[in-house]
């Protein structure tokens, strides 16, 4: 009886605590007509830095409105940062960059196939940074679930991923119900001094350097990678070209080319010895936008060799 007791006092709680969040979080929706303020200190406005919302939105309208073959770059920060998909001409292909911060190969791999279920891709660059395996899948969840306007589906595939927070839940119950009050969207200004320009790529608002400490730079051999080979077959099945670009570093070259077969076909690109690293990198992997543009450019000229091959 003791323990049909708890049982029922703790139901009881359950049911108050949720109906009080959701009268809360409704109130809240409803003020975001008027002021940014009591959201702001509470569930949080959507923030720019990392501008997954920006990047959402346009990728919506792209992926609808392109007339040509469509390719994607994934990866973390290292490719919306330092990628320019404009850069990469083509006159059948047009890129656009899904990088969002701190994502993982696992979130790559959960963004992909959403959007290859739904959609024809017919090129994938995969812009591999071998550090971000030291991160979490927590907050770049953390970020597409309270800042993108990407589909249900997807944030519940993420969810299922990362391990479990109930401020990934709390964020996402109430994008939802926000989303249903019809509530306007308050940005919160980038903190990390970047601009979105245009399909995915964000440039860095000053073009001087952080002070980096003089290391020598290496070249390092990468371990192999499951989630990634799982990827590229995965991409294979669903006949979709395939690029794996190594992103440098300032201090490191990452080397990649005996992970896969030769049969598999995979197009890997490792761009060593950038020249000038320090008017490149703004800090030890992200690069100015003027260092960004001669990336790019070096970056073109191997996929179009790839590609044409």
């Amino acid at each position: 009886m003791a323990m049909i007791r708890l049982i029922k006092v703790l139901l009881l709680f359950l049911f108050f605590f949720l109906t009080f969040w959701l009268i809360f979080a409704i109130s809240i929706s409803i003020s975001a007509h008027f002021s940014s303020i009591p959201e702001k200190y509470t569930f949080g406005n959507t923030e720019r830095s990392g501008f997954s919302f920006n990047r959402s939105v346009e990728f919506n309208d792209w992926i609808c409105r392109t007339k040509k073959k469509k390719g994607i770059i994934i990866g973390t920060s290292t490719a919306f940062r330092n990628i320019i998909p404009d850069s990469l001409k083509s006159d059948e292909i047009e890129w656009f960059n899904l990088g969002s911060s701190l994502q993982t190969i696992d979130i790559s791999k959960i963004i992909l196939e959403t959007i290859i279920k739904k959609h024809k891709i017919d090129f994938v660059l995969i812009d591999y940074y071998p550090p971000i395996h030291f991160f979490s899948n927590f907050e770049s969840t953390l970020d597409l679930v309270k800042n993108s306007t990407f589909e249900l589906e997807l944030k519940l595939k993420l969810l299922q991923n990362s391990e479990f927070h109930l401020v990934l839940y709390n964020q996402l119950f109430y994008r939802l119900i926000k989303e249903k009050m019809n509530s306007p969207i308050h940005l919160k200004e980038d903190f990390f001094g970047g601009e979105y320009i245009r399909n995915g790529y964000v440039a860095m608002k000053s073009e001087k350097a952080i002070p980096i400490p003089k290391k020598t730079n290496s070249t390092r051999k990468l371990n192999e990678n499951q989630t990634l080979q799982t990827i590229v077959e995965m991409l294979k099945r669903e006949k979709i070209h395939t690029v794996i670009n190594i992103a440098p570093s300032f201090y490191s070259d990452y080397e990649l080319s005996t992970f896969f077969p030769n049969e598999q076909k995979i197009f890997i690109i490792e761009i060593f010895k950038l020249p000038n690293r320090d008017s490149i990198f703004y800090d030890s992997h992200h690069m100015t936008h003027t260092g960004s543009q001669h990336y790019s450019s070096l970056l073109n000229s191997k996929l179009e060799k790839l590609i044409s091959e």
